[in-house]
């Protein structure tokens, strides 16, 4: 996978090496036309908000269409085949070199991270397989990485929800993202609006359990409706203040 030099896929601070197996890189896909692709958000922006749901998929040599590259191919041979196998199921593909999938507002990024791609890396202090140490641990522009307390303690990967509902959305209303259809929405409020019934219909809670269940589906349900649609109506002027902890 051709990556970004390895100056510009830094911004992990305040740590040297990642003591955690390494990964495989990824680059993000998106469903757009299905309900699942879409979901409201609030952390980061001035109310509820439609955001498309970016996934990351690895890339795994003999998985998907991804395959070891031979001698003398271009590195994107490695996952040609993977682009076309996800696009045939409907999937939207974008790779982290395209310049529309930058990271540069401050907003859309940790306190302290580097504008540069939505992928980073972090070297790692472990030795797999015999290879040496430094092989990358993948991740998230919005992502931080730290080690544990101790030796033996897993390491912690922690996401600034706020940055990254502020990104995706930002994608949609500058048109790097299509807006959604207004038939996908309708499917995903429908499909709550029944979790809100069965909820209600639930005889295996108590009154007591089974009326939180309904108020929770319910709040639910009323950020739908009233969620904003990127890309369909204005995009607030002002600034929300960065949040952390919520989705």
């Amino acid at each position: 996978m051709p990556l970004p030099s390895s100056s510009g896929l830094g911004g992990v601070t305040g740590i040297e090496r990642l003591r955690a197996k390494p990964n495989a890189p990824f680059f993000l896909i998106h469903y757009p036309h299905e309900a699942g692709g879409w979901s409201v958000v609030s952390n980061g922006l001035d109310g509820p908000t439609w955001a498309p749901d970016l996934r990351p998929y690895q890339l795994v040599p003999g998985c998907g269409g991804v395959r070891t590259l031979e001698r003398g191919e271009h590195a994107a041979a490695a996952y040609e085949q993977a682009i076309l196998n996800l696009q045939r199921r409907g999937a939207v593909v974008y790779l982290p070199e395209a310049p529309a999938m930058q990271v540069t507002d401050a907003e859309h990024l940790p306190e302290g991270v580097p504008a540069g791609p939505y992928i980073r890396q972090v070297e790692t202090d472990t030795i797999p397989d015999g290879h040496a140490r430094g092989v990358p641990y993948y991740h998230l522009a919005q992502e931080q990485m730290s080690n544990g307390r101790t030796p033996t303690a897993p390491h912690k990967r922690v996401l600034d929800d706020a940055a990254w509902n502020r990104w995706r959305v930002a994608l949609v209303d500058a048109g790097h993202i299509a807006a959604p259809d207004a038939d996908v929405i309708a499917e995903r409020i429908e499909q709550q609006r029944r979790k809100v019934g069965s909820a209600s219909r639930d005889t295996r809670a108590n009154a007591e359990v089974r009326a939180a269940a309904v108020d929770t589906q319910s709040a639910r349900l009323a950020a739908m409706e009233s969620a904003r649609i990127p890309g369909t109506t204005p995009a607030p002027t002002k600034t929300t203040k960065r949040t952390r902890g919520a989705a």
